[in-house]
């Protein structure tokens, strides 16, 4: 079994230090201290985004299977089959960028469109259970929902707990901003 480690790269600029995670995120900091408490933060961020998604993944393919031989429409199955294996891919992807030493931008796309998926095929199960008017699994389903919804929203505002700590604000378009 591969272990599960982030480990970002921080780069040694003119004017400081930098850490790029793609064209979403930028952070750039004028000591390397403040580079290391950053890089600490966002790779305990993305671990556990990603032990996120492979958690609530196998949660709900197992709700899946149990409804397997319930689905008749061809194109909800093929749907959701599509969906698992979009998110499987990712989290390979994901796993594989963690111990690789080409680092390319798609990195966290990838993780935002497991939650994307994850957050459809939610939807599309639940909307399954209430044509079997199985209460129980649609209010489960709906309340995890709920927690991925805020987890989710609470993974896009990586810069959170970085911003205040910094002299420099995370940025989108590769434009470093200077905070007053």
């Amino acid at each position: 079994m591969i272990p599960m480690e982030v480990d970002l790269v921080i780069d040694k600029t003119d004017d400081g230090y930098l850490i790029s995670l793609g064209d979403s995120f930028n952070f750039k900091f004028l000591s390397k201290r403040e580079a290391e408490d950053c890089k600490r933060l966002l790779e305990k961020k993305i671990r556990s985004a990603l032990y996120f998604i492979n958690g609530r993944y196998s949660d709900i393919y197992s709700v899946y299977r149990s409804y397997f031989f319930y689905i008749d429409d061809f194109k909800v199955r093929h749907s959701l089959e599509n969906s698992f294996k979009n998110i499987e891919d990712n989290l390979n992807y994901c796993l594989m960028w963690c111990h690789n030493d080409n680092r390319n931008h798609w990195f966290l796309k990838r993780v935002e469109d497991s939650f994307e998926t994850l957050m459809s095929v939610y939807e599309q199960i639940r909307v399954i259970a209430i044509s079997r008017r199985d209460v129980t699994i649609r209010y489960e389903i709906e309340s995890k929902c709920h927690v991925l919804a805020s987890f989710i929203e609470e993974f896009k505002r990586m810069d959170g707990d970085i911003e205040i700590k910094t002299k420099f604000m995370v940025t989108r378009n590769y434009k470093l901003w200077k905070i007053a």
